[in-house]
């Protein structure tokens, strides 16, 4: 059975326009499908910098040795 606390919860929400609600819970909707797009995105990047940052660190790595034979 419903208490004190979840009937006045529900009244309270029954107080609202049903479209005004519905139209809410679309926004919202829009909203995460937004959110998540945009993470992916930026782990996409992440990625992609690490990748970057890997492939310099080997040139300068490679650079390095190349200057240590010379040094030789």
């Amino acid at each position: 059975m419903l208490d004190e606390k979840h009937i006045s919860k529900f009244l309270r929400y029954a107080n609202y326009d049903l479209s005004d609600l519905e139209n809410r819970v679309q926004c919202l909707s829009n909203e995460i499908i937004n959110l998540e797009s945009q993470k992916r995105n930026a782990m996409n990047k992440v990625i992609l910098w690490s990748a970057q940052l890997s492939d310099l660190g080997k040139a300068i790595d490679h650079k390095n040795q190349q200057l240590k034979r010379m040094g030789k």
